[in-house]
């Protein structure tokens, strides 16, 4: 059987040009090498790593360029993983002066992909990449020969990026250039996981199917991505089917349709076994309450193995004891004459000091004159980053925005009071398929994107999210999917949720209904008060849009609004903005 070894030798350049990256294992050349085990001490991580070594074989090749790098063919041109897979070959190539081709797993007519030479990156259709990923959980990775194979899986995709970069930072460092990768070599890194299994009953919690109803994905989500993290293996997931069958054993989230003998009472939730269901009952308000209780009890802990049993019972009610007040306001990019930025700053500060507070979600801050008056001032009006943290990263990150040149660099900041709040972590994601890097979504032609802040309020220690978006307007598709986007990622924090932003559509359009068939709820639809409201947009005068196009949500269960208020008032007799500014009393 053909296996791998890899030599990148402490030799001259001239024979550096001349050896072999990989090649068949067997050889009869047993003569005395650093071997891999050797080198492995030096180098820590934050988990477990194990490493098992075989026999030590020296091998250079002059055929080093039959050797193929491989990732799936499902990887899009803007993956992370193909990134990585083209900064290893970039690695090689300073080291061998030779440059392999970086190919998806695809197969010509007739091609037997076991005989290829081939450096397998992440998940492919290869059967060396199955067998080394299924050892895996989700945040581990691995680095191993198999045949004539050098395969380098993570348990997802951020994982499979570190995996080659622990591989560079391994083999192609100028001070280990003597390294030898033998046959039988693998190197494993291990997270450090909560628990090895739950079970339910007695019966693993992996062989159960999450099953939620219309309106409690955000429930469900917070439960997969919270058992995931802790257990490391994935969980399947499926919306409640009238038409489907029940699977063997499942997780009920808000399903009706299933009798059981979990039942709420109204306002409250409650958490219980039915013979081999795991039930959690209650209103749509109130089921994610039931969902963080029995994930603070059961999943967060860190034991070997967690055990629910047949008499659990978590019962409780919604209790609200913090409030906040959130300015939500599209600033509007640009302006001229008395509706100049430099004009409109100083009137944004003073409705800014006159109502108080405590977060500011503001879109359209330019990287230029807004974010310069926000953290400079202006003449005799201050700097707003005198009284407020601000988080924030610019739309289109390192790309030039290919249609609408004026919105280039773009915020969508928040702003935070920092004597009444401490900003635990944050960042900035896009509204596309490949969220984590500076992308257009779907049918869009602008760079759309969602900022977010981890908040404690500092008084009490309670924790909560902001985010704040502009959606794209332009696609018939791309603000819907954006809004879910943000859903998706909102449910996975298991917190409270203040969501706002510029919609540039009513409650009848596509992006609206994602966002409150989810986990969110219109703040204007659940206020105790509701001071005033309309229209969002004035148009400095001029708007003939009627609906409000701007809107701020919060989590189904986890908020409560006291007060709304749309401010409509003309500020030193002039505009802040095009757009009204929304005025909300949350409580969480």
């Amino acid at each position: 059987m053909k296996s791998i070894l890899l030599k990148i030798g402490a030799v001259v350049m001239a024979a550096m040009l001349s050896a072999g990256l990989l090649a068949a294992c067997g050889s009869d050349n047993d003569q005395a090498a650093q071997t891999t085990a050797d080198y492995m001490h030096d180098f820590q991580t934050s988990g477990d790593v194990s490493v098992s070594t075989g026999k030590t074989h020296t091998f250079l090749s002059a055929n080093v360029t039959d050797t193929v790098i491989i990732t799936g063919s499902h990887v899009k041109n803007d993956s992370p993983v193909l990134t990585a897979a083209k900064n290893l070959r970039t690695y090689i190539n300073s080291f061998t002066d030779i440059t392999l081709e970086t190919n998806g797993d695809f197969l010509l007519e007739g091609q037997d992909p076991s005989a290829a030479t081939e450096i397998l990156i992440g998940e492919t259709s290869r059967e060396e990449s199955a067998l080394v990923a299924k050892t895996l959980r989700i945040n581990d990775y691995a680095i191993q020969v198999v045949n004539n194979k050098l395969v380098v899986p993570g348990g997802c995709e951020e994982k499979t990026v570190e995996a080659v970069n622990k591989l560079i930072e391994l083999y192609f460092s100028a001070k280990r250039a003597d390294l030898v990768l033998e046959c039988g070599y693998r190197y494993q890194y291990r997270h450090d996981y909560n628990l090895s299994d739950l079970t339910l009953n007695g019966k693993s919690v992996l062989d159960y199917t999450i099953v939620y109803g219309s309106g409690y994905e955000g429930a469900a989500t917070y439960l997969q991505v919270a058992l995931e993290e802790a257990i490391g293996y994935p969980m399947t997931v499926s919306k409640a089917s009238s038409s489907g069958e029940a699977a063997a054993k499942e997780i009920l989230i808000g399903v009706s349709d299933r009798a059981t003998s979990v039942t709420a009472d109204a306002g409250a939730y409650k958490v219980g076994m039915d013979g081999d269901k795991l039930v959690f009952a209650g209103d749509a308000n109130t089921v994610i309450l039931g969902v963080r209780a029995f994930v603070d009890r059961y999943v967060a802990g860190g034991s070997d193995v967690s055990r629910v049993e047949s008499s659990l019972s978590l019962t409780g009610t919604p209790s609200y004891d913090s409030s906040l007040k959130l300015l939500d306001l599209n600033v509007t990019l640009s302006g001229y004459g008395e509706n100049a930025v430099v004009n409109r700053y100083p009137r944004l500060y003073q409705l800014i000091r006159q109502q108080a507070p405590d977060l500011l979600c503001l879109q359209e801050v330019s990287c230029t004159s807004w974010l310069t008056c926000i953290n400079e001032g202006i003449g005799d009006t201050p700097a707003l980053t005198e009284t407020y943290g601000f988080v924030g990263t610019g739309r289109n990150g390192e790309a030039p925005d290919r249609y609408e040149a004026f919105l280039e660099g773009a915020f969508n900041p928040i702003l935070y009071n920092k004597t009444k709040y401490k900003l635990v972590d944050s960042g900035t994601f896009w509204l596309s398929e490949t969220p984590d890097t500076a992308s257009i979504g779907w049918d869009g032609r602008t760079f759309s994107i969602c900022t977010w802040a981890r908040l404690c309020e500092i008084s009490s220690g309670k924790e909560f999210v902001v985010m704040n978006t502009q959606l794209d307007t332009f696609g018939r598709s791309a603000a819907g999917y954006g809004a879910s986007l943000i859903c998706d990622r909102a449910a996975q924090f298991g917190l409270p949720v203040i969501f706002a932003g510029d919609f540039g559509t009513g409650s009848s359009g596509k992006p609206y209904k994602n966002v409150v068939a989810d986990s969110f709820v219109d703040a204007l639809s659940i206020a105790d008060s509701v001071i005033s409201s309309g229209a969002t947009q004035n148009g400095y005068g001029s708007s003939n849009v009627t609906a409000a196009t701007a809107h701020v949500f919060v989590s189904r269960g986890l908020c409560a609004v006291g007060s709304y208020q749309l401010l409509t008032d003309l500020v030193d007799g002039g505009y802040v903005s095009s757009h009204w500014a929304i005025l909300t009393e949350i409580k969480y």
